[in-house]
């Protein structure tokens, strides 16, 4: 009680990252980002063995059409005009961001505010599956979260586009080219 989730809310998830993006999170999250809380329960030395290899990836696959099936509809307020990338990433260091959030090439910024309250924003392009979503985010986050500890900076619309720009053009190249197996109904309903 008092204390505030480790994880992010999965109420509207599907308004934030695609279901293949999901299950390939889950199975390993390592594989996106080498800093990320989420631990792997998957592919372990106590589960990884080709009989249980199966029951993981249709428990994964339950999981996320679980979760997505209960997700609530969210519409992003904001709209998503094209930003200036090299601006969004001067604005990145400018106006806070790095006070709670790793990025690829702010290490020592970052480290001088042990900034690791948030997740770590490399492969951000990877991960949010709508620009628009992004944009409302950054503008008003307790919009789509009544409970983030994300503050509002009171961005201009033009400088929540800017940082969206930047934000959306750190991809993750090798987590994108993954595939997740599709579910297998037998092997779920056993």
């Amino acid at each position: 009680e008092g204390k505030r989730n480790p994880g992010p809310s999965l109420h509207r998830i599907d308004a934030k990252i695609s279901k293949k993006f999901f299950k390939n999170w889950v199975w390993a999250p390592k594989t996106f980002n080498k800093h990320a809380y989420m631990p792997s329960f998957f592919a372990q030395s106590n589960n990884s063995e080709p009989r249980f290899m199966k029951k993981n990836i249709a428990e994964v696959n339950a999981m996320a059409e679980f979760i997505f099936q209960e997700s609530e509809s969210y519409v992003p307020f904001a709209k998503y005009v094209k930003g200036d990338v090299e601006k969004g990433k001067e604005l990145i260091s400018q106006v806070g961001c790095i006070s709670c959030h790793g990025i690829e090439g702010f290490e020592e910024e970052s480290a001088k505010v042990n900034g690791n309250a948030g997740p770590y924003l490399t492969g951000t392009g990877s991960k949010i599956k709508d620009v628009n979503w992004l944009v409302s985010w950054l503008k008003k986050p307790n919009h789509y979260q009544e409970d983030t500890i994300m503050p509002s900076f009171r961005l201009s619309d033009k400088e929540a586009n800017d940082i969206a720009a930047y934000l959306m053009s750190l991809k993750n190249d090798k987590f994108d080219s993954l595939s997740f197996e599709p579910m297998d109904g037998e092997i779920r309903d056993e």
